[in-house]
C-alpha cells in the first residue's frame, strides 16, 4: 500500500458507483494537510484543473469549514512524480457512513501549472478550465420543472454551455442522462430570470444529494453575454482571492 508517510492511521473511503474513473486512480495518492497542522490520507473522487473532490473519514476533519485553506498534495509512486498545491473548501457533504465529500477549489492555478508535465497533466480535465462555483455565500437557485412538479435545486458550477446543479436526492434519482427539462434561474447580474429547455448530460448520487450536470441549448444563445461576464467576475475573485496567498507560498517540492 502507499500510504506509509501518513502521520495518522490509513483509511479506505470507498467511491460512489456512478463516479467518473480516472486513469489509474487506484495508483494515485492523496494527502491532505489540515490547518492544525496535521496530514491525512483521502481517496480520490474527481479531479480537474479548477479543483478536486475527495471522500474522507468524517471524524478526520470535525470543525474543517468552508472557506478553510489547505495543501492539497497528489503523486503517483510508480511513476515517481508529486504536485502539491493550496485549495480552498468549497463543500462538506456526508458520504455514506462516516465519510464525507470534501470539494476543494485550487487557489493558486499559477503554481499548479508549474508542477504539470505531459505525465501529470492527463489526470487534469482542462476542459472545465472555463467552469465556476458560485459564491460560498451566495447561494443561486434553480428551478426545475418535470411534469408537474417543481424542484428546487442549487447551481454547484456553470460555465457558458452549462450547468452543474446540486439536487435533492430524492429528486434527482428520476434525473437521468439525455432527459430534457426546463429550467429557470438568476444570476446575481442580472436582473431578470433566464428560462428554457436543458438536456442532462450526467448526473452522480453523493449521499444525501444528486449532482447534474446539464447543456444549455439555443435558447439560451441571448443570455451567454451575462452568463460569461458573471464567469469572468468570478476568476477575477478568485485571482484577488488567490494574490494573498501568493506571498506566503512554500517552495515548489521536488517529484519524489
Amino acid at each position: 500500500m502507499f500510504f506509509h508517510k501518513k502521520r495518522v492511521q490509513k483509511v479506505t473511503c470507498r467511491r460512489g458507483q456512478e463516479r467518473a474513473q480516472l486513469p489509474e486512480a487506484e495508483m494515485l495518492v492523496v494527502e491532505i494537510d489540515l490547518p492544525d497542522g496535521s496530514t491525512i490520507p483521502a481517496d480520490l473522487y474527481d479531479l480537474s484543473i479548477d479543483g478536486s473532490g475527495v471522500l474522507v473519514p468524517a471524524d478526520f476533519i470535525e470543525g474543517l469549514q468552508t472557506e478553510d485553506v489547505l495543501q492539497f498534495q497528489l503523486s503517483h509512486p510508480m511513476h515517481g512524480w508529486s504536485v502539491r498545491t493550496p485549495v480552498q473548501v468549497i463543500r462538506i457533504l456526508p458520504h455514506g457512513h462516516h465519510q464525507c465529500l470534501l470539494g476543494m477549489q485550487f487557489i493558486n492555478t499559477g503554481n499548479l501549472y508549474a508542477q504539470l508535465d505531459d505525465a501529470m497533466g492527463r489526470y487534469f480535465n482542462r476542459r472545465k478550465m472555463g467552469r465556476v462555483h458560485p459564491d460560498e455565500n451566495q447561494t443561486i437557485d434553480v428551478h426545475i420543472q418535470v411534469g408537474s412538479d417543481n424542484i428546487l435545486a442549487r447551481i454547484y458550477d456553470i460555465s457558458r454551455e452549462g450547468l452543474g446543479v446540486a439536487v435533492p436526492y430524492v429528486q434527482a434519482i428520476d434525473l437521468v442522462p439525455d432527459m430534457e427539462i426546463e429550467i429557470k434561474f438568476r444570476l446575481p447580474n442580472m436582473k431578470k430570470s433566464i428560462s428554457g429547455t436543458v438536456s442532462i448530460q450526467q448526473r452522480r448520487v453523493i449521499g444525501e444529494y444528486g449532482f447534474v450536470g446539464m447543456i444549455l441549448n439555443e435558447q439560451f444563445d441571448p443570455y451567454r453575454a451575462k452568463i460569461e461576464e458573471f464567469i469572468e467576475d468570478r476568476k477575477r475573485e478568485a485571482l484577488e482571492f488567490e494574490a494573498g496567498f501568493v506571498d506566503d507560498e512554500e517552495p515548489l517540492q521536488d517529484a519524489a
